[in-house]
């Protein structure tokens, strides 16, 4: 399998060469080559100094609850239709949902003439 993955991956290589060399003498411009990322290495360096416990992670990726911190305004109960006889209540879960509400504020100014 490997060799056959060589042999593709050089075959394609040789098409994108001969496919540039086609522009090139058609008048065109040669296709750009990109440098590979360093984000990689970078990241890479950053685990090596750090805990090897738990990898490092980018500043500001860090999970928190964005809810837990929202006032709610309005909180409403909402119960199952049709509860099995001997059902046990086991509380509540709990979803918060962002709603906007846009109403109408009309203001009059009494400009005094004399």
């Amino acid at each position: 399998m490997r060799r056959w993955f060589k042999r593709f991956s050089a075959q394609e290589e040789l098409n994108g060469r001969l496919k540039d060399e086609i522009t090139v003498l058609n008048g065109e411009k040669k296709r750009p080559r990109f440098k590979p990322s360093q984000l990689d290495k970078k990241a890479g360096k950053e685990r090596l100094k750090g805990d090897d416990s738990e990898p490092a992670k980018r500043p500001g990726s860090e999970k928190r609850t964005k809810t837990a911190e929202l006032p709610i305004q309005e909180e409403r109960k909402i119960a199952p239709e049709g509860i099995p006889a001997g059902s046990q209540f086991k509380g509540y879960q709990d979803y918060v949902v962002q709603d906007l509400t846009i109403r109408p504020h009309n203001n009059r100014y009494r400009l005094e003439r004399w």
